[in-house]
């Protein structure tokens, strides 16, 4: 009865027109004094805009006047005063131009000489405190207590609960935050940080292998960071420390840059740069020294083999000089160094040794385009033009406001991944860097150096993997919004779904478009979206595992039957099939393959000899997996149209279409009418027989 005339207090508080949170950059706050109406009263300092007992306006306070602009991260507090009643207080924090809470991994010292001395360093990147009420962490056991808080820019340690006198004894000037039970893997593992909802806030996955510093496992350094905005799970982007026992709880200054350094790389050459007629991948180095640099005994590599290709007596590089490595066979008989391994356009990693096996300079990518380079401009890598043996050129790039959520896959398959497909509407290039993807309860932030071709399609993975086409959050099954923000935190695209079907993906039909449709059976990620209208042949029967009596050769080898439901014949030139994993062009049909009407057509599945297209011995020159795997049928447009997946097999039984449904059968019948189902014992009858735990 009170509140309905505005007389409590907490009646009369402020409205916000968003009550905290994440907010664009200028983002326009209002606030509304209900019921009663009265004065606004605002500070953004943290400070209450009334004086406490006192009544009075706070020095500090502000006047509300009209739409407040947001250009940083602040704790607001109003009050309405209404003669000489205060309102209730409305307190809300915004977070301006960042999506997510703030907080890096930014230390670990996972195997030092002395097991007590292990730790962890957690920092505040953002500019206002974080509540750390509530979060926890995977791989080890520690949740942060209630009114635990990290103050903007600061760091906090965590220390291993093994011998808490032992690593004070070692370092007596570092305030502990707390202690965790349980132990940072030697090995390398995850490490997670969850909000108190069991959201991923941030991770790490280190390892003590393929190009993370070595010195940090057992040698008495620790890993630190060298960037924390950057990609925690990029080995690049960490080093051992710079003194031994690392740095908690301080910050190291950055290492200067190296004098010979990584410049260009270019992972997906089809044509834009040759070598004498060959057009293979390249690293471009650049000496920045105002002397000329021996190389002699410095190595460069893709992997944990810091050795992999190591320069030759007598290479030199003059000053302000250029050097290209090309990512080809070592036994190359064309101009220049062949650094005897290729690069990965999905993402791969660049290092540079010197003589002594010090590492130089790093650099990690991710999802690359075809014909383009990425380089270092101004000390930052940005996409560019390629440029061997000259300055670096940026190549021209869409905005972020080019892309869409074209299709998603909410709820996969046991065992296989969500997955969403970003569409670039523009005739440029777009950028992922410094993007935001959420599933609304989790945010995710690329990092990794990754770009979406013109007009063309990426796939990210919501799985919560390792990868520069991984994000740290899934998609729920049972409905949820999917959100791109650019990098400046302003929303780009939306979509919503509920009740995912199992295995059906959703998405815009025409692509780009506001029509959504779901896709049973034709989920295309990275391509162009497509409904099935497909009415030729059908895959009708498979086997995946000949009997262990017949040769491999033998009549009962594996094989893919197809079977033509129509009432005329279809020519299936053009088309073709995959096995085990779905990928057009495998292996296609040859010209005039009539297939009859009510006709089969069987296509051996058989390794161990070459491939066939004569008419009446087709042979995919590839073996079926037995124990795992699939067949596939593609269009001429290299769309799916028929496929079907299978898991462990029975030796010399195949599987069928059977009134409808893929069912075992009773005996295999290439290029006849499918047997009779097999019969099944009772699921019951199944035991756990063995096991190997370690």
């Amino acid at each position: 009865y009170l509140n309905q005339f505005g007389l409590l207090a907490s009646s009369n508080a402020p409205f916000f027109n968003q009550h905290g949170g994440l907010v664009p950059p200028a983002f326009a706050l209002t606030m509304t004094a209900t019921n009663i109406g009265g004065t606004i009263y605002y500070t953004t300092n943290g400070e209450d805009p009334r004086v406490m007992f006192s009544g009075a306006i706070s020095s500090n306070a502000l006047l509300y006047a009209g739409p407040v602009t947001l250009n940083q991260s602040v704790l607001l507090k109003a009050r309405t005063l209404n003669a000489t009643n205060w309102s209730a207080l409305a307190e809300a924090r915004f977070q301006v131009a960042t999506l997510g809470i703030p907080l890096r991994i930014t230390e670990l010292m996972y195997n030092p000489t002395n097991p007590a001395q292990e730790f962890l360093e957690l920092q505040n990147v953002g500019t206002a405190p974080v509540d750390l009420s509530g979060m926890y962490f995977d791989g080890i056991t520690f949740t942060f207590p209630a009114g635990s808080s990290l103050a903007a820019g600061a760091k906090i340690v965590l220390v291993t609960s093994l011998d808490p006198a032992t690593f004070t004894a070692r370092y007596p000037a570092v305030a502990v935050a707390g202690y965790y039970s349980g132990s940072l893997n030697n090995g390398g593992e995850r490490i997670v940080l969850n909000d108190r909802q069991g959201n991923i806030i941030v991770s790490v996955d280190y390892d003590d292998a393929g190009g993370w510093p070595t010195a940090a496992d057992g040698a008495g350094y620790s890993l630190e960071i060298l960037d924390p905005q950057g990609d925690p799970d990029n080995p690049a982007n960490w080093r051992a420390s710079t003194q031994p026992g690392g740095s908690p709880g301080t910050t190291s200054p950055p290492p200067p840059p190296p004098s010979v350094r990584l410049n260009e790389v270019m992972a997906e050459n089809l044509g834009a740069v040759t070598n004498n007629g060959t057009y293979p991948d390249w690293v471009e180095l650049y000496n920045a020294d105002a002397g000329p640099v021996s190389l002699e005994g410095w190595s460069l590599t893709d992997d944990g083999n810091a050795r992999k290709f190591v320069f030759p007596p007598g290479t030199t590089m003059p000053a302000g000089g250029y050097l290209v490595i090309w990512c080809d066979d070592t036994t190359n008989t064309t101009p220049g160094l062949h650094a005897g391994f290729a690069l990965g356009r999905t993402g791969d990693n660049v290092y540079l040794f010197d003589a002594l096996t010090n590492c130089v300079d790093a650099l990690t990518f991710g999802l690359q385009l075809t014909n383009y380079s990425v380089g270092r401009i101004g000390g930052e890598w940005q996409l560019t033009t390629p440029t061997p043996n000259q300055a670096n050129v940026a190549a021209p790039l869409a905005p972020a406001g080019s892309l869409v959520i074209n299709e998603w896959l909410a709820n996969s398959a046991p065992g296989q991944s969500d997955w969403i497909e970003l569409h670039n509407t523009a005739s440029l290039p777009v950028a992922l860097r410094g993007l935001y993807l959420s599933n609304t309860s989790s945010v995710h932030r690329v990092t990794s150096l990754s770009f979406v071709p013109p007009a063309g399609f990426v796939q990210l993975f919501a799985d919560e993997a390792v990868g520069p086409d991984r994000l740290d959050f899934k998609l729920p099954a049972a409905g949820g919004a999917i959100i791109l923000y650019d990098q400046t935190a302003i929303e780009v695209d939306r979509v919503a779904y509920t009740n995912a079907l199992e295995g059906v993906s959703r998405g815009r039909l025409p692509d780009g478009s506001a029509n959504i449709v779901s896709f049973p059976g034709t989920a295309s990620p990275g391509a162009s979206n497509y409904l099935n209208t497909y009415t030729g042949p059908v895959l009708n029967e498979v086997l995946a595992r000949s009997p262990s009596s017949a040769s491999q050769s033998g009549p009962l080898v594996g094989f893919v039957e197809l079977f033509n439901p129509g009432t005329a014949a279809f020519d299936l030139a053009g088309m073709s099939l995959s096995l085990n994993h779905a990928e057009p062009g495998q292996w296609v049909f040859p010209a005039n393959t009539l297939l009859p009407a009510n006709g089969y057509l069987v296509i051996r599945c058989d390794g161990a000899v070459p491939v066939s297209m004569v008419a009446g011995d087709f042979n995919t020159g590839r073996f079926l997996d037995d124990e795992s795997g699939g067949a596939y049928l593609f269009n001429t447009s290299g769309q799916l149209v028929d496929s079907v997946e299978y898991g462990f097999q029975i030796p010399g039984l195949s599987l069928g279409l059977a009134g409808g449904q893929w069912q075992l059968l009773a005996a295999p019948t290439p290029g006849a009418v499918n047997s009779a189902v097999a019969s099944l014992g009772n699921s019951s009858a199944l035991r756990l027989n063995e096991w190997m735990a370690h």
